[in-house]
């Protein structure tokens, strides 16, 4: 039985810099890589392969998963739960739609204003607090 599997060749990182910074493929595939392969070397998978295993693990691994309609419903809760409701630290306390609409411009703001508040009330809560020990009288007598 032959196998039907294509090797895994390794092409020059030089090639690849080039490719990204210039974003331009053509110079890749003129040097005999694949323009699949070229093609790839533009897009970041990582961080979509990231998103993806948060969505099978934090979500669909918690649900029953018996029909395709189940998965496809459960897949556009999450997705638009992700753009429309979910912060992310990236974009400083903005929602991907914000983001996209620019509608969320003074988040960042009012995050920042918010985490000084927290902390001044915090501090102010902590230093009014005393123990029983330390506001009664201490008679020293020998």
């Amino acid at each position: 039985m032959t196998s039907t599997t294509r090797t895994q060749r390794r092409y020059d990182h030089r090639l690849r810099e080039i490719v990204c910074n210039s974003k331009n493929i053509d110079a890749a595939v003129g040097c005999g890589v694949p323009r699949s392969t070229a093609r790839g070397w533009l897009a970041p998978r990582a961080m979509f392969e990231s998103w993806w295993r948060v969505l099978k693990h934090q979500w669909l691994f918690l649900n029953r998963l018996d029909t395709l309609a189940t998965v496809q419903k459960l897949v556009a809760f999450y997705v638009d739960q992700h753009n429309s409701h979910l912060p992310h630290a990236a974009f400083h306390g903005q929602t991907p739609d914000e983001m996209y609409f620019g509608t969320g411009a003074d988040i960042p703001k009012q995050l920042a204003a918010a985490k000084v508040a927290a902390r001044q009330a915090r501090l102010a809560g902590n230093r009014a607090v005393r123990c029983q020990s330390c506001s009664a009288p201490v008679a020293i007598s020998n």
